[in-house]
C-alpha cells in the first residue's frame, strides 16, 4: 500500500461504477483477512498505488453504492442452494414426523454457521465477565505495590502486574474480534434464513390449489400426492394478502429470532457465571442482589406472555389491512366509477386504528419489560453494597470497583434475555403460520405430456370442479371468471360456507370426452357460463379433476382473457425466458401485428412495460399474450376468447397470420364469440351447463343440429367488436401516442427516486412531529443527557464512598445507626 493511504480521504476523484458485478472474494480470503474482515476493503475503498492522487477513493464517501458495486455472493451462499437445501431438509423433517419440522429443517441447514455464533458469543460472554473479574487482582496489585513503596523491606514483583494487564488486554480484544464474527454470522443467518423462506413461499404460492387459497373446513385431510404427508387445511384460506403478510412479516421475524437466538441461552449463561463471582467477590451478602435479580425476571417472564399473546391478535388485523389494501389497488377504477372513496378508506382506517391500538399496548407492555430489565442491577447494586458495608464495616476498592463492572454487566443479559424471549415467541407463531402454509394443499400434479399419443388431446369421462368456495348466485358466473368469486370470498365479505354444502356449489365440468389432433382448430362456444372457460382451464390443469382420464402429446400454452404482463420489456414478455431466435421472433411480431405498436413506443420492444401492464392498451397487452404462446415451442395451445379486447381487422389479423397462420402446425382450443369464424374450424364444441351438447365439424352441426342453424342465422354474420372498433383503435393508439411520445424519449417504467446526500433537518423535524410533538425530542434529549450523567456519576460517587470523602462514620456512611 501507498504510503499516502490518507489521500483516499482526502481526494475528490470520484470512482467509476462497474460494468458488472463481481463475485464476492470471501470464499478465497485468507485466515487473517477473513479475521479481519479485510476481504471487505475493496468494496469500502478503490484506489490505484500507480497514480494514486488521481485516482484514490473511496465509493462510499464519493458516492453512493450502486448496485454493480454490490459483490455477487458465492455460489454456496446463493439463495437458490441454500432454498433447496431448506426445501430438502424440510421434507426430510416431515417423513421423519418431527413436531417442528419448519424450524429443525432451518437448523439442519444452517447448523455450521449456527453454532459458529454460538462459539464466539460465548467467548464474548465469558470474556466480558472474567475482564472485570481480574481488575479486582489488578487494583489489589497496585495496592500492595503502593503500600510497598511506603514500607521499606517490602517488594511487589511488577511482572504479576504486567501479567495482569496483558490478560485484561487480551481478553478485551478477543471480545472485540468474537464480538463481530458473532454479529456477522447471526445477522448472515438471518438474512439467508428469511431470503430461503420467502423463496420457498414464493414457491409454494405458484403451486397452491384453489380450495388452499378460498380456504373452508372441509373436516378431512386428504394426503398430499408427492410426499405423502396429510396437507393442512386452513378455514381462512390463504388469499393473496396472507401470503404477502408471510413474506414480508413473519420471515421479518424469523429472521430478528434467528440473529438473536443465542444471546436468549447465553444471557442466562452470562447471568450464572457473573452471580457465581460475584458470590466470589462479596461472599454471601451477593445473594441479596441476586435475589432482587431473579424476583424482577421471573416478573419480566410474566410480564412476556400477554407480548406473545398480543402479537397472535396483531398478526390477524395485519392480514386484513393488506388484504384490504390489496383488493382496494387491484379494484382502484371501481372504487372510482361508484365513489367509494370513503367507504373504502373508512375500513381501512378502523383495522388500522385497531391495529394501532394493539401495537401500542405491546409496545407498552415492552417498555415497561425493558425499563424493569435495565433497573434491576442497579437496584441489586445498591442492595448488596449496603449490606456488605453493613456485615463487613469497610468497603475495600479490588473488592467494589470488579463488583460494580459486574453488576453493571448484568443489565447486557437482562435486558436482552426478554427482547430474545419476545422475538423467540414471535418467531415461533411465524413458524407456524410459514408451516402451515408449505403444507397447505397444492394443485394435482401436471399431467406429463407422451410423444406417442396419436392425438394432442384425449379426455375419456373426465370430470372437473372448481374449488372456490361459492355462493348459489355465483355458480354460472364462476364458469366464464372464477377468480373473482375466490377474490370475494376470500376478502371476508361473506360468511364461510360449511363443510357439507362445500363441494355442492363450485361449478363443475362432468365426463367430458373429448380428442384433438395435432394441427386442428377446435373452437369452443356457448352462452355465458356455461363452461367454455372452465373446459380450457381444465385442460391448463386449474381445475381438480375428479374422475376419468386425460392425456397430452406435448406441453401447452395458455392465453386466459386477463392478459398477464411481467415487468419486463416487451421482448421480454414474449420470449419469456427462452433463447432468442430472431427470425422465429420476426415472426412472432409480425403476425401478432406488433410492428406498429413497436414504433411508437420510446425504446421499442426493449420499452419496460409496468407491472400488469398497466400502462398498455387492453389489446396490446391482449397480442403480447398470444404472441409469447406463438413464440413458445408448445405444441397445444389454449386460447380464451383471445379477439375480444382487439378491433375487427386487428382481430381477422390475428386469426389470419398467427391462430391459422403461424400456429398452423399446433392443436389449437379457442374459445369464442365470434361465431362468424366457425365456418374455418376443424372442429366445434358446443357447452352448456358443464357439458358438450354438441361436437362435429362445421358442416356436420349446421347439418345434423337445428338450434345451432338458428344460432348461427341469427347471429353468425354480427362480428363482435365492430361497433366499437374505432373508439377501441382512438384508446389504443392514445396509450402509445400521448405522454410517452412527448417525453423526449422515457420508457414507460420510470426509475425509483432515491436521496443521494444527507439525511436534511427537515425530515428530523418531521419524524419529530409525526411522534405528536416536537417537545418528545427535548425529552429524549434530556433523558439520554441524565442517563449518561447517571452512569458516570454513579462510578465517581462510590470512589468517594469507599474513601469516605467527607469523613462520615461508618453507621453514616451506610446509612445505618451506629
Amino acid at each position: 500500500m501507498s504510503p499516502q493511504w490518507w489521500k483516499a480521504f482526502t481526494s475528490r476523484a470520484v470512482p467509476e461504477i462497474p460494468a458488472n458485478r463481481s463475485v464476492s472474494n470471501e470464499e478465497q480470503a485468507g485466515v487473517f483477512s477473513k479475521l479481519l474482515f479485510s476481504w471487505l476493503n475493496p468494496l469500502i475503498s478503490s484506489y490505484e498505488e500507480s497514480n494514486f492522487e488521481s485516482t484514490a477513493a473511496q465509493v462510499g464517501y464519493r458516492r453512493p453504492l450502486e448496485p454493480n458495486d454490490i459483490w455477487i455472493a458465492p455460489s454456496k451462499k446463493q439463495i437458490d442452494t441454500i432454498a433447496q437445501k431448506l426445501d430438502q431438509a424440510f421434507l426430510k423433517r416431515l417423513e421423519s414426523r418431527s413436531r417442528f419440522p419448519l424450524l429443525l429443517a432451518l437448523y439442519d441447514t444452517f447448523k455450521v454457521d449456527f453454532w459458529l455464533g454460538a462459539f464466539n458469543q460465548f467467548v464474548v460472554s465469558t470474556t466480558q465477565v472474567m475482564a472485570p473479574f481480574t481488575l479486582r487482582f489488578l487494583i489489589r496489585w497496585q495496592q500492595s505495590s503502593y503500600y510497598g513503596l511506603n514500607s521499606p523491606g517490602t517488594s511487589v514483583s511488577i511482572g504479576k502486574g504486567i501479567g495482569y494487564v496483558i490478560g485484561i488486554a487480551v481478553m478485551q480484544l478477543l471480545q472485540v474480534f468474537a464480538s463481530g464474527h458473532f454479529y456477522y454470522r447471526s445477522m448472515l443467518l438471518g438474512g439467508q434464513s428469511r431470503s430461503a423462506i420467502i423463496a420457498l413461499t414464493f414457491g409454494k404460492a405458484l403451486k397452491l390449489s384453489n380450495r388452499a387459497k378460498a380456504g373452508g373446513d372441509l373436516g378431512t385431510e386428504e394426503s398430499g400426492s408427492q410426499d405423502g404427508f396429510a396437507w393442512r387445511v386452513d378455514p381462512k384460506g390463504w388469499s393473496n394478502g396472507r401470503v404477502m403478510s408471510l413474506i414480508s412479516n413473519d420471515t421479518a421475524r424469523v429472521e430478528q429470532a434467528m440473529a438473536a437466538f443465542h444471546l436468549s441461552w447465553l444471557s442466562l449463561y452470562q447471568l450464572a457465571l457473573t452471580v457465581s463471582l460475584l458470590i466470589y467477590n462479596l461472599g454471601w451478602t451477593a445473594l441479596t442482589g441476586t435475589a432482587t435479580l431473579v424476583i424482577g425476571l421471573s416478573a419480566v417472564t410474566c410480564a412476556t406472555k400477554p407480548l406473545i399473546a398480543s402479537r397472535a391478535h396483531i398478526t390477524k388485523f395485519t392480514d386484513q389491512r393488506v388484504t384490504l389494501t390489496q383488493e382496494m389497488l387491484q379494484g382502484i377504477r371501481f372504487i372510482k366509477y361508484f365513489s367509494w372513496e370513503r367507504f373504502f378508506l373508512g375500513r381501512l382506517k378502523h383495522i388500522r386504528a385497531t391495529e394501532t391500538r394493539a401495537l401500542q399496548l405491546m409496545h407498552l407492555i415492552r417498555c415497561a419489560v425493558g425499563t424493569l430489565a435495565q433497573f434491576l442491577p442497579v437496584l441489586g447494586i445498591m442492595i448488596t453494597f449496603i449490606v456488605y458495608a453493613v456485615i463487613h464495616k469497610r468497603l475495600e476498592p479490588d473488592v467494589v470497583f470488579s463488583s460494580l463492572a459486574m453488576f453493571y454487566l448484568l443489565r447486557t443479559p437482562t435486558n436482552w434475555l426478554p427482547i430474545s424471549i419476545t422475538l423467540a415467541a414471535d418467531a415461533v407463531e411465524s413458524l407456524k403460520r410459514l408451516e402451515n402454509f408449505l403444507l397447505a394443499e397444492e394443485i394435482s400434479q401436471q399431467i406429463a405430456p407422451d410423444p406417442r399419443l396419436s392425438s394432442a388431446v384425449k379426455l375419456i369421462g373426465a370430470s372437473f370442479s372448481w374449488e372456490t368456495s361459492l355462493g348459489s348466485g355465483d355458480v354460472g358466473k364462476s364458469a366464464e371468471d372464477p377468480k373473482k368469486p375466490t377474490k370475494k370470498k376470500t376478502a371476508g365479505h361473506e360468511p364461510p360456507l360449511d363443510a357439507q354444502n362445500w363441494h355442492a356449489l363450485p361449478f363443475s365440468l362432468n365426463k367430458i370426452s373429448l380428442e384433438c389432433k395435432a394441427g386442428e382448430l377446435v373452437g369452443i362456444i356457448g352462452n355465458v357460463g356455461s363452461g367454455k372457460t372452465s373446459l380450457l382451464s381444465s385442460l391448463a390443469g386449474d381445475m381438480r379433476q375428479c374422475g376419468g382420464s386425460m392425456q397430452f402429446s406435448a406441453n401447452r400454452a395458455y392465453c386466459p382473457q386477463d392478459s398477464w404482463i411481467q415487468n419486463a420489456s416487451v421482448r421480454n414478455n414474449i420470449i419469456f425466458g427462452q433463447a432468442f431466435d430472431e427470425e422465429r421472433y420476426a415472426a412472432v411480431v409480425q403476425a401478432c401485428a406488433l410492428r406498429p405498436d413497436f414504433e411508437l413506443l420510446p425504446h421499442g420492444d426493449r420499452t419496460e412495460i409496468g407491472e400488469r401492464g398497466v400502462t398498455l392498451s387492453g389489446g396490446q397487452k391482449q397480442r403480447i399474450n398470444i404472441a409469447r404462446a406463438a413464440y413458445s415451442d408448445a405444441g397445444i395451445v389454449l386460447l380464451d376468447d383471445p379477439l375480444s379486447a382487439v378491433d375487427a381487422h386487428v382481430g381477422m389479423h390475428l386469426f389470419d397470420e398467427a391462430i391459422c397462420g403461424l400456429m398452423l402446425p399446433k392443436c389449437r382450443i379457442l374459445a369464442t364469440h365470434h361465431l362468424h369464424l366457425l365456418s374455418r374450424f376443424d372442429k366445434i364444441i358446443w357447452m352448456a351447463n358443464g357439458q358438450i351438447t354438441a361436437e362435429g365439424t362445421f358442416s356436420e352441426l349446421m347439418a345434423s343440429n337445428p338450434k345451432f342453424r338458428h344460432l348461427i342465422a341469427t347471429r353468425g354474420q354480427q362480428h363482435p367488436g365492430e361497433e366499437a372498433g374505432d373508439e377501441h383503435k382512438k384508446t389504443e393508439t392514445q396509450s402509445t401516442t400521448g405522454d410517452e411520445r412527448d417525453n423526449g424519449g422515457k420508457g414507460l417504467m420510470q426509475e425509483d427516486v432515491k436521496a443521494v446526500d444527507g439525511v436534511p433537518l427537515s425530515v428530523y423535524v418531521a419524524w419529530l412531529r409525526a411522534s405528536g410533538t416536537l417537545w418528545n425530542g427535548v425529552a429524549m434529549a434530556v433523558s439520554q443527557s441524565m442517563f449518561r450523567a447517571s452512569s458516570i456519576l454513579g462510578g465517581l460517587w462510590l470512589s468517594w464512598w469507599v474513601d469516605n470523602r467527607f469523613g462520615l462514620t461508618q453507621g453514616q456512611n451506610a446509612y445505618t445507626p451506629d
